[in-house]
């Protein structure tokens, strides 16, 4: 089978198309046929291994060498302990732990995967496992908040932003977007919300303006976004370097002694339950998919590279035939 393969942390070129052999699934696991697979952030960490937690997957050189979780496809073959899912169904994962998405098969454990409704295309599918978990999981981490409830999302034209902007607004929050000038068209036409470039905001006076920033992207100044925070308000980090991540943990306890604002770390959790949550929404037509841009696995690189310079708004999807 095709698979897109590294072997070297450092740069986009690393990443290749070879053959390897068909998995055969163990016991608990199903074998999919890969049909789409959407891209993170988490992915093009792990193949550039920066920032350097993203070198848990191997310290000097990567021990997991086919990226992609965000996994649809159909089943084509499963253990003898599989009960839930048979030939020919069609299933959605998020196989963080494992990865091995990008090929034209993978194995992964029963009970990480869940079935896609009809309606509901493989290439739609893959959006959702870590994107939109992760937004459905940094909005209950803030809960209880009224409606009306100020939110800033710096990093609003990826994947999470989308679905975060969305869930956010069906709560009837005010939610403003924040991401790089080329994107604010974009964002204006495709969502209800006050949109501003980061340059804009870096030059804003504003000051006790938001009771929640999501900061998905580590790309503003941390002072600056701490300022923007209301007495009470709460700033969430998702994204940015170690050092930024190391910060933001060690001055969470002085800032809760001594102010009323609240800063944290945000962990994410693989959550079949919250995946089926949100593809329920999208059935539903309470969700839009953000803007996909699609490759096909020949063209992986492309993928990652346009990953990496952050060149378009919503996600990279990669279609395996």
């Amino acid at each position: 089978m095709k698979v897109a393969f590294y072997s070297e942390y450092g740069h986009t070129n690393n990443i290749r198309i070879c053959e390897k052999p068909i998995p055969i699934p163990k016991d608990d696991e199903v074998l999919v046929k890969v049909c789409c697979v959407g891209l993170n952030g988490s992915d093009l960490e792990f193949l550039l291994g920066q920032p350097f937690y993203a070198r848990i997957n191997g310290l000097f050189k990567p021990r997991k060498n086919v990226l992609g979780s965000d996994i649809a496809g159909y089943v084509v073959g499963q253990g003898n302990k599989v009960k839930k899912f048979k030939k020919g169904d069609r299933v959605v994962c998020d196989n963080l732990e494992r990865l091995g998405g990008l090929a034209e098969y993978v194995s992964v454990p029963e009970k990480i995967v869940t079935g896609i409704p009809e309606e509901i295309s493989y290439q739609a599918a893959c959006v959702f496992p870590q994107s939109g978990v992760i937004a459905w999981q940094l909005l209950n981490k803030i809960q209880p908040l009224a409606p009306g409830a100020s939110i800033l999302i710096n990093g609003a034209g990826g994947g999470v932003g989308a679905f975060l902007i969305q869930l956010a607004r069906l709560q009837h929050m005010k939610v403003t977007a924040v991401d790089l000038p080329s994107k604010v068209e974009k964002l204006k036409a495709a969502y209800d919300c006050e949109v501003i470039d980061n340059q804009s905001l870096e030059a804003s006076t504003h000051k006790s303006e938001y009771d929640i920033i999501f900061d998905l992207c580590g790309g503003q100044k941390f002072s600056m976004l701490y300022h923007l925070l209301k007495d009470s308000g709460k700033l969430l980090l998702l994204g940015g370097s170690t050092k930024r991540l190391l910060a933001v943990a060690g001055l969470s306890i002085p800032v809760r002694l001594l102010t009323n604002k609240r800063l944290s770390v945000f962990g994410y959790k693989e959550s079949v339950d919250n995946l089926n949550d949100m593809l329920e929404l999208y059935q539903h037509k309470a969700l839009t998919l953000p803007e996909i841009s699609a490759f096909n696995l020949d063209c992986v690189q492309a993928a990652f590279t346009g990953l990496e310079q952050r060149t378009a708004t919503g996600k990279f999807v990669v279609t395996i035939e």
